[in-house]
């Protein structure tokens, strides 16, 4: 005599219903991750970036006579400059030290001109003093290139600009913006208020 057996017989489909598991610990376990995740990147990412802060601008204008003795050369030429020594405060709020790569001013004048210079560089602010002694009491603290900011910390540098103009321009200009680049983080720009 042949027994039944529990369960599906050949040749014949069965659509009975496994047993249902609970959702509880997938639902658990995945918040668990998320848990995990959101505290990494509180922990590690919390503050992941550099402040900048204007603190002062002074200006050094200046008109530059050259004589010529000669009839060959011809007449005296004249310029003008302008130097821009603007005070600025960084703050490294991030978790690894921030290195300064370039630092760039670019002024645009008011009839739309824009000019765009780098930052006087280490070998150059000695002679700019010498050139200009009157630049010496505004340079006490220069801001340069491969200056490093340690984690949590500030730095207060002196960051100097030479433009071809004459004041008047200068006080007259749409905008003036200094753009700090720093190494494997993004550029800071700080728009320098007119006075």
């Amino acid at each position: 005599m042949a027994t039944s057996q529990p369960g599906p017989q050949p040749g014949t489909v069965s659509f009975s219903t496994s047993e249902r598991h609970s959702m509880a610990l997938p639902i658990l376990l995945a918040l668990a991750v998320l848990a995990v995740a959101a505290a990494f990147a509180t922990h590690y990412l919390r503050a992941t970036s550099v402040h900048v802060e204007h603190i002062d601008t002074k200006l050094l204008p200046t008109h530059t006579v050259y004589k010529a003795d000669s009839i060959v050369v011809g007449p005296s030429t004249a310029q003008d400059d302008l130097f821009v020594a603007t005070t600025i405060r960084l703050d490294n709020k991030q978790r690894n030290p921030a290195t300064i790569d370039t630092i760039n001013g670019t002024l645009t004048t008011a009839d739309g001109s824009v000019l765009n210079l780098p930052a006087a560089q280490k070998d150059e602010i000695p002679l700019s003093e010498q050139s200009f002694p009157a630049l010496k009491p505004l340079l006490l603290q220069p801001l340069l290139r491969e200056s490093t900011i340690a984690p949590g910390q500030a730095l207060t540098g002196t960051v100097l600009l030479h433009f071809p103009i004459t004041q008047s321009l200068w006080d007259a200009r749409k905008s003036a913006v200094l753009t700090i680049g720093l190494y494997n983080q993004p550029s800071l720009t700080l728009t320098i208020p007119k006075q």
